[in-house]
Order: C-alpha cells, then structure tokens, then sequence
C-alpha cells in the first residue's frame, strides 16, 4: 500500500475520540437490502478495503506500542469499532451471494463455494485475525468457539424458542457471535437495533451466504442445539493490534 494512504489512516485514528461500540454503533446490512450491483461492488474493492483495514491495524499497532495501560484500553476500544465497522460493511457483505457448497473452500467473495464453516474462518482471517483458516474451519462448531472466544462467554442454548435466545442475544449488547447449531454454524451480529444471523446458507435456493432475521425459516431458528461465544473480546482485540495467532485447543 502507498504510504500516502498508511499516513491518512494513522492521522485519522489519532483524530477519532475514544468510544464504546454502543456509541455510533454501525448498523446490519441485511441481504435484502442490498442489490446485486452494490454486492458486485463490494466484491470488486474487497482486496482494498482489506488493505485499509490493515493499514488501521498498523496504525494501532504503533499507538498501542507507545501507550500506557490508560492509554491502550482507550486504544483497544477505537480498534474494536474499526473492526466491528469493517465486518458488517465490507466483508461480511462482500461474501453475500457466494454458493454455499458442503466442501467449499473459496478464499475470494463471489467466485467459487464456500461451507459454513470456512465462511466463519475466512472473514476472520481477512479481517486480520490470526487463525488456522483451514484447521479450525473443519472443527466441529463447538471447538471453533473454544478456541476464538473466551470461555465466559460460552452459553449453550438447547431446545429454547427463538424468541428467548433474541432476548438473550439484545440482554448481551451489541458485538459479534459465533454460532454452532446441530449440523451449522455461522454469526449472529447485535447492531443495538437488529439483530442478524449471517451465514452460508444450505437452507433454501440461492443456497448462498445471506445476513438475515435469526427469527424466521433458517437453521438457527430451528436448530434445538445452539451455542455462542462472542468475539471481539479483548483478548481477541489485543491479538488482531499485536498479530498475535489463535492456535486450535487441544480436546
């Protein structure tokens, strides 16, 4: 990348106040709402809004080395936003539209197939996190969660109607969630105001990655397993500034 545009993205950060993701939280983009042309676009400039998030890594990565403990919890909310920001606008919609196929293993949004699990693996190593993309990919759900999200925020939800794990998802604020389900597994986003089940969908034709109401006909909603960890902890946040790597846990 040009160190013209390292240089806009580090003197940006600097400028930005620091914030809780509650604050100016971004907002879903479901598939529903997003046409065919601006999926294409979002596609075509995939690589470079890749680049510029990593450019903001860096530019953490910098501030963060120089930083006192006072000053890197400011440092890890600002860069919680900023990855938070990019999954739900330019990599989780990027990849809307991909077939979903049981063996897919496509790295590149709109070309090829791609399976749940890998869907889960490959927006997270793209957005810059650290992870054995493959490996953990062929996990059952339940390790995938293990090894990314802290153990405290593990809950298993069996056999409960959809309409409690809503209540349960809005009572934990807004972030990012993996999901295992009986046979799936996939992200379940909480903007402040919606809340998403994000995915490559085996369901019904397109048969494609879709963000879309938990509420409805999907296997979330009609899975009787369900268990989540939220990602974006801090532990995963200092790891993503510092490239820290996720190594699979052992059983």
């Amino acid at each position: 990348m040009h160190g013209f545009l390292r240089f806009f993205v580090y003197l940006h950060l600097l400028l930005l106040p620091f914030s809780s993701m509650a604050e100016d939280s971004p907002k879903i983009v479901f598939r529903h709402q997003i046409n065919q042309d601006d999926i294409l676009k979002k596609q075509k400039e995939y690589r470079n809004a890749l680049e510029r998030l990593d450019a903001a890594r860096l530019a953490f990565a910098r501030q963060w080395n120089a930083a006192n403990r006072s000053g890197k919890k400011g440092i890890r909310e600002k860069a919680r936003q900023e990855l938070f920001t990019a999954l739900l606008h330019d990599i989780f919609p990027a990849w809307y539209g991909t077939t979903w196929d049981f063996n897919g293993i496509t790295e590149t949004p709109g070309h090829g197939k791609i399976a749940c699990g890998y869907f889960v693996t490959t927006c997270l190593r793209d957005a810059g996190v650290r992870l054995q993309r493959i490996k953990l990919a062929q996990q059952a759900s339940q390790r995938i969660i293990e090894t990314l999200a802290p153990a405290d925020s593990k809950k298993i939800l069996y056999g409960k109607p959809i309409s409690e794990v809503a209540e349960y998802i809005q009572s934990q604020g807004t972030g990012i969630y993996i999901v295992g389900l009986d046979t799936h597994t996939g992200f379940v986003v909480n903007d402040g105001d919606s809340l998403a089940f994000i995915h490559s969908s085996y369901y019904r034709p397109p048969f494609s990655v879709t963000a879309e109401p938990i509420e409805g006909q999907n296997p979330l909603a009609d899975s009787k397993y369900r268990v989540f960890g939220k990602i974006l902890d801090d532990i995963m946040i200092e790891k993503w500034i510092t490239e820290g790597q996720y190594i699979l846990k052992p059983r």
